[in-house]
C-alpha cells in the first residue's frame, strides 16, 4: 500500500487540487450526530471531561493500582466514559434504534445522592451487523419514562428516544456511558458481572468498574465515544462509501493529528478507478496555522474487495506526506 508510486500520485494530486484553488469556505455538521450517524447521548458533541482521562475516562485506574490514575474508587478501573459536563436534569437520548433489555438499579447512587439513580441498558446493532449494548448510567429513575422502565426486551425504540435525565452524584453530576460488545467477550450475551465479597473487592466485575485483579481485561467493554464515532448504526445511519471516507478522514485528523480542522465539503473528490481494487477519495480541511487560515489536503483509500480495509494520508503544513495510516475496523 505504501509505495513510492502511490505517494507520488497523491502528492501530485494535492498539487493539482491546490492549483485548481479548490478551497471553499466551510463544512456543515450536525451538533447531535457523530460523523457516522449515531446520536450523541447528551444531544451534543460537547462530551469533554471536566477531569482528565486518568480520572474518569475509559480505562481510568485508581491510584493504588500504581498506574498514575486518579479514578476515585480503590482497587478498580473504569469500563465506561463519564460525560462530566452535564448539569443535573440533562436529558439523555438513545443513540440509535434499539431495544431496552435491562434496568440496572445497583451501584448508580452514592451516599448523599439527592436522586435515586438507575442505568438503562439498550441493545443496538451497527451497520456491519455487530450487536452491542449501550449503558446509560446515573439516570434519575423518576424521570425515566414508564414504557422504558417496563420494557420487556421486545419493544423497539427509535433513535433519539428520551431515556431519562441525569441524576445527582456525590463526585460530580455526570452521565456514565458504556458500550458492551458480546462478540468481543467470547459471545457472552449478558453484560459481564461478578459480585465482590466486599466494597471495591479487586476481583469484582461490575457494569461501571472492574476490579484491579483483572487489569487490563475489559471483558468486551469498548471506549464508547470512539465506538460511536467509528461505527455507524444499522438503521438510518448506514454510510455510503463517500460518507464513510469523509467520516474516516475527519475522525483521523481530529483524533490523531495536532491540526484537527474543519472538512471542506465542496472540495471532496474521488477516483474510483485509481488502482483497482483501490479507490481514492480526498478533501481539504480548513484550520488555523500560525494565526492564519490554511488548508490541509487529506486522502483516503478503500480496498473495494473488503471495505473494512481503509487508509488515511495527509500532507502536513510543511509539505510532508504523512501516511498511509490504517483506519481501525
Amino acid at each position: 500500500m505504501c509505495t513510492r508510486k502511490h505517494l507520488n500520485y497523491v502528492v501530485g494530486l494535492c498539487v493539482f487540487l491546490a492549483v485548481a484553488n479548490i478551497t471553499p469556505a466551510s463544512a456543515q455538521y450536525s451538533l447531535s450526530k457523530t460523523p457516522t450517524g449515531f446520536l450523541y447521548p447528551t444531544g451534543s458533541t460537547d462530551y469533554s471531561l471536566t477531569h482528565d482521562n486518568t480520572c474518569s475516562g475509559f480505562g481510568a485506574t485508581s491510584p493504588n493500582m500504581g498506574l498514575g490514575g486518579c479514578y476515585p474508587f480503590p482497587n478498580t478501573y473504569h469500563n465506561g466514559y463519564d460525560i462530566t459536563n452535564q448539569p443535573l436534569g440533562t436529558p439523555i437520548q438513545m443513540i440509535a434504534d434499539g431495544v431496552v433489555t435491562q434496568i440496572s438499579h445497583s451501584g448508580w447512587n452514592c451516599q448523599y445522592s439527592r436522586t435515586t439513580n438507575v442505568a438503562v441498558i439498550v441493545r443496538h446493532h451497527s451497520s456491519d451487523g455487530l450487536e452491542f449494548y449501550a449503558l446509560y448510567g446515573h439516570l434519575d429513575i423518576s424521570t425515566v419514562p414508564y414504557n422504558i422502565l417496563r420494557a420487556d426486551g421486545t419493544t423497539s425504540f427509535t433513535a433519539g428516544a428520551f431515556i431519562g435525565r441525569v441524576g445527582d452524584w456525590c463526585n460530580g453530576t455526570h452521565l456514565h456511558f458504556g458500550i458492551y460488545v458480546p462478540q468481543w467477550n467470547g459471545g457472552q450475551e449478558s453484560l459481564p458481572y461478578q459480585a465482590g465479597n466486599y466494597d471495591y473487592d479487586p476481583n469484582r466485575i461490575g457494569y461501571g468498574m472492574i476490579g484491579s485483579e483483572h487489569w487490563a481485561n475489559f471483558f468486551g467493554w469498548a471506549h464508547p465515544i470512539n465506538f460511536i464515532e467509528w461505527k455507524s448504526p444499522m438503521n438510518g445511519g448506514g454510510l455510503t462509501s463517500d460518507a464513510r471516507a469523509k467520516a474516516d478522514m475527519e475522525q483521523y485528523m481530529r483524533n490523531n493529528t495536532p491540526y484537527g480542522g474543519d472538512p471542506i465539503e465542496s472540495s471532496f473528490g474521488s477516483n474510483l478507478n485509481w488502482e483497482p481494487p483501490w479507490e481514492l477519495r480526498w478533501m481539504y480541511f480548513g484550520y488555523i496555522f500560525n494565526g492564519n487560515q490554511d488548508y490541509l489536503f487529506v486522502a483516503h483509500a478503500t480496498y473495494s474487495n473488503d471495505r473494512t480495509i481503509r487508509y488515511v494520508a495527509y500532507v502536513d503544513p510543511f509539505g510532508t506526506f504523512r501516511g498511509w495510516f490504517p483506519v481501525p475496523r
